[in-house]
């Protein structure tokens, strides 16, 4: 097992990364994160890893960037922040990863192999494997086969997983994975980080708690969206009030930001039939018989079937895509009382 001796640890981020302006709440999930990430058993077993599930735009990357700046001490063997929403997003971070642990000659071009897997992914994998007191981040994964191969394993190491999907918990793929399932924030934390984000001080007036109160039920105590909306307040310099009134008079702006997050992901997935499911969805109160849709869906000229190799399409694996960007849940209490229903809020 190599040590790290005196070099200073290494602290790989993508350009541009800076800690939170703010931290609003999340305190207890905070030390929560810790205990999961040193658990002893787990870690004198392999890498501890945790995955922070939450739903889009719901600050599983806020709280994670706030741990890894408060915690930076506490990993001697370097912090590595990697974008993972895609296989490409992966391959460049292992580069860099590469790159500044001087594990290639970069002249080589060795990451251009067109091998299944790239020499460089497996030195780095093996270098992590070879060390200690590392913690890797991997933000936004989305949890497929091909990702497994990014996954670096040793004892006294820890790993964070951030991901709107739920299906990775306990999976030996994924390192067995403990689950942290984020809550929104509290009405109360929403408003402060809302009113702090504007530049108020505390105490707040009376008309600032009530506006902003007003709003902060509108956003759904996003914090993505509240540090949207927040930024536009402002860029307008509008008056809270007045921001207020036009924003909840236009419905179609509330969790825009989530929602965008969540299509933009469905996009890159190619998931084009369960795109289809979720607009048709949007359009339906919150409890949807599962047997109505198949019965609506003589009458459109939309896929919404997803194929699977082995079963072939069925609209179970549209569920499926679904259900691990907790777009939906789904009840099976019997056979009359199946139902699917749509989170409303995330709209």
């Amino acid at each position: 097992m190599e040590t790290q001796g005196h070099e200073a640890p290494y602290f790989i981020k993508p350009s541009g990364f800076r800690p939170n302006s703010l931290f609003v709440g999340r305190e207890v999930e905070l030390q929560q994160l810790h205990r999961l990430l040193f658990d002893q058993k787990r870690r004198a077993e392999g890498t501890s890893a945790v995955l922070i599930q939450s739903m889009p735009g719901g600050g599983g990357t806020y709280l994670a960037r706030q741990y890894v700046y408060e915690h930076k001490d506490d990993f001697p063997g370097g912090i590595f922040w990697l974008h993972a929403k895609s296989e490409s997003e992966l391959t460049a971070g292992f580069w860099d990863i590469a790159c500044a642990a001087a594990l290639i000659d970069t002249r080589t071009g060795d990451h251009d192999s067109g091998t299944t897997i790239s020499p460089f992914i497996i030195r780095v994998r093996n270098w992590f494997s070879r060390r200690q007191d590392w913690l890797l981040v991997l933000d936004g994964i989305h949890f497929d086969e091909a990702m497994t191969k990014f996954l670096p394993d040793s004892n006294n190491t820890s790993i964070i997983f951030t991901s709107t999907e739920r299906g990775a918990g306990g999976d030996r793929h994924y390192l067995n994975p403990q689950v942290m399932e984020l809550p929104l924030l509290s009405a109360r934390e929403a408003q402060r980080l809302l009113l702090l984000e504007l530049g108020k001080k505390e105490p707040f007036s009376k008309d600032e708690l009530r506006y902003s109160m007003e709003l902060v039920q509108a956003m759904g105590f996003l914090p993505v969206v509240i540090h949207t909306m927040a930024q536009r307040v402002k860029f307008t310099e509008e008056p809270l009030s007045k921001f207020a009134k036009s924003y909840s008079s236009e419905p179609r702006l509330r969790g825009l930001g989530a929602y965008i997050e969540v299509v933009n992901s469905l996009k890159q997935l190619g998931a084009s039939e369960a795109l289809n499911l979720m607009y048709l969805l949007c359009f339906f109160g919150k409890n949807i018989p599962v047997e109505m849709i198949p019965l609506g869906l003589k009458e459109l000229d939309i896929d919404v079937r997803t194929a699977d190799p082995v079963i072939g399409k069925t609209l179970n694996n549209t569920f499926k895509i679904l259900r691990s960007f907790a777009l939906i849940d789904r009840s099976e209490r019997g056979r009359f009382d199946d139902n699917a229903s749509i989170i409303s809020r995330y709209y």
